[in-house]
């Protein structure tokens, strides 16, 4: 006699709603065996076994669906039934970095950013840096002009204890900052290099000019400079103004040839 599926189907999810998961697991495992390589019967296990309160055996059925969807290059179903097993266990951070590394494949970084982010938050609150810093460099990988992604590389790096690389790191991206304009971002990535750099002679950028658009770091000036005054401008007078200022002068100078009002001169001679 023929199996008949959807009464297996049926049978289990009657079981589960008795509180009899024993049996229930059982008829879906049933139905597996009868349809091994059937992925669509397979997801539908999962679904019944997810909604019935069992995440556990519905993630393995999930997995399974999903390495077959991936291995035979169908991403997008892949991804749809990894975001399944997301949904039913959110704390399943490597299921995060298959989703970003699937989209990743479809030349989606945009789509792979998130996931990835959230992959990658997750481990460093857990304490796992070298799987954060793991998850960062794909994300530079995927968008190497996002500054973001690598500053957060270099702080996975300094987590993780390699605090030399991720401090010239930090100095090289605060120079991409300065000169975009962000100063202000540079200046604390400065900081957080000399924080992991003590007493160490960095090669600080001493140009000042880009700083049109934003001020520079005091930590990025050169130390030199401080000594050397800057030359005293003397403001210049208007031609106007100088003119006046010459002519007085040169009558002030000239002997006067006139004689005071009310004065005669007087004669050696007369007693």
């Amino acid at each position: 006699m023929a199996f008949d599926r959807e009464k297996a189907f049926a049978n289990a999810e009657r079981l589960f709603k008795q509180a009899k998961a024993r049996e229930a697991i059982d008829e879906c495992r049933r139905i597996a065996d009868d349809a091994p390589r059937d992925l669509l019967v397979l997801n539908r296990v999962g679904d019944l076994l997810a909604r019935c309160g069992r995440p556990v055996e519905a993630i393995g059925y999930y997995e399974k669906i999903a390495e077959q969807f991936s291995a035979s290059g169908f991403y997008p179903k892949a991804i749809a039934i990894l975001k399944k097993i997301v949904k039913v266990d959110p704390a399943r951070t490597e299921v995060l970095v298959r989703l970003g590394e699937l989209n990743l494949k479809q030349k989606l970084p945009g789509e792979a950013r998130p996931w990835l982010l959230q992959a990658a938050d997750a481990y460093t609150r857990a304490k796992q840096f070298p799987n954060a810093r793991g998850v960062y460099e794909r994300l530079v990988a995927a968008e190497p002009d996002e500054l973001t992604h690598a500053v957060r590389l270099s702080q996975a790096r300094a987590a993780e204890g390699d605090t030399e690389r991720a401090g010239r790191e930090l100095i090289a991206l605060g120079v991409r900052m300065v000169s975009g304009g962000r100063a202000e971002e540079a200046e604390q990535l400065f900081r957080q290099a000399l924080a992991l750099l003590p007493g160490r002679p960095e090669p600080w950028p001493t140009r000042r000019g880009r700083r049109s658009r934003g001020r520079m770091p005091p930590s990025t000036r050169c130390s030199c400079s401080s000594s050397v005054s800057a030359p005293t401008r003397v403001p210049r007078r208007s031609c106007a103004t100088s003119g006046r200022t010459r002519s007085a002068t040169t009558r002030s100078s000239r002997p006067s040839g006139r004689r005071a009002r009310g004065t005669r001169p007087t004669r050696s001679g007369r007693g």
